[in-house]
């Protein structure tokens, strides 16, 4: 968990990030960490692959599925709609990397 928030942190460090259960995160992506989210989240998914590599100590290795989710008036009713929608973008990330297309 340390790893991965390190790593979460460090990519979108212009932004707040928060635990919000055990091994969950949520960024909340503002200025540059907005408008660059599509760079920064390949930024970030291909650092989780770097931290997957053999050659990095077992205890150090991460696996982190990530979804991300932007607010919109309209088809967001409240903030649950938009966490679920993020969460299943996730959880289609999650299916991706155990078939190992992410």
């Amino acid at each position: 968990i340390k790893n991965s928030s390190e790593l979460i942190c460090h990519t979108f460090k212009h932004s707040p990030v928060f635990r919000v259960g055990g091994d969950e995160f949520v960024a909340i992506l503002r200025n540059s960490d907005y408008e660059e989210r599509h760079e920064l989240l390949e930024k970030f998914r291909s650092g989780v692959r770097k931290m997957q590599a053999d050659d990095i100590p077992e205890l150090n290795r991460v696996s982190v599925a990530s979804g991300m989710a932007d607010y919109d008036e309209i088809e967001n009713d409240d903030i649950d709609t938009l966490f679920k929608k993020a969460d299943e973008r996730m959880y289609e990330n999650k299916h991706l990397m155990k078939a190992g297309r992410a």
